[in-house]
């Protein structure tokens, strides 16, 4: 497995739906009591039946992917996934520079959650080899550096799950439309989630382009 520091740093932040009033920190999260190990095995725990790009297996088999970007590892469940299930994925770039922050939802991801997820994704990954790459990045850090490299001229695909306010996935579609091939796929996450709606309806006004899947997912074929 590689792993790539372009951007390590931890930067705190604040996601949630424009407009809306941030939630207090840990008041929907039945486990923030809990200590950073024994909070992240509960995640753990239930990403197992939750896994995130789920949906996505029978479209990506579709166009027998090479090379490919997860924005948002978390702890490497959908990552994981997409290496055991997709068997022509050469590479696949795991993109997560793991800051502190509110999510939208108001869970609490402390540096010391942070952490433990990020070396969680690690142990996870290390049996890929070189088909996982580790990118310690934001998704602009990435894809800067993704458009300096002159051996990949594209990518396959991309699945969004980063920063989940509308400010933050209209830019992480807008940084990363271009970089996928014509026939290639566009995916994302919590279409659910009100900001992530109003960014998909802002950037596809074709709603009819975007095809809802299994755990929240959605994607789109790349026409051209």
């Amino acid at each position: 497995m590689g792993e790539t520091f372009i951007i390590d740093t931890v930067r705190n932040q604040v996601r949630a739906p424009e407009g809306a009033t941030p939630i207090t920190p840990g008041s929907t999260d039945p486990f923030n009591h809990l200590p950073a190990p024994e909070w992240v095995q509960k995640q753990i725990d239930w990403g197992v039946d939750h896994i995130s790009g789920s949906g996505l297996i029978a479209p990506l088999k579709s166009i027998a992917p090479v090379v490919g970007v997860e924005i948002g590892t978390c702890l490497g469940v959908t990552a994981e996934l997409f290496l055991k299930e997709l068997p022509t994925l050469a590479s696949l770039f795991c993109v997560d520079h793991y800051p502190a922050f509110i999510d939208w939802n108001g869970t609490v991801m402390s540096e010391d959650r942070q952490a433990c997820m990020k070396d969680h994704a690690k142990q996870r990954l290390s049996v890929y080899g070189e088909r996982a790459t580790l990118v310690y990045s934001d998704s602009q850090g990435f894809a800067d550096w993704f458009r300096s490299q002159s051996q990949w001229a594209s990518l396959d695909f991309i699945f969004v799950d980063g920063d989940h306010s509308f400010e933050g996935v209209l830019k992480d579609f807008q940084l990363y439309w271009d970089l996928v091939r014509p026939g290639g796929i566009f995916a994302g996450h919590d279409w659910n989630i009100p900001s992530v709606q109003q960014a998909i309806k802002q950037f596809f006004p074709d709603q009819t382009m975007v095809h809802q899947v299994a755990n929240e997912g959605l994607y789109i074929v790349k026409e051209s």
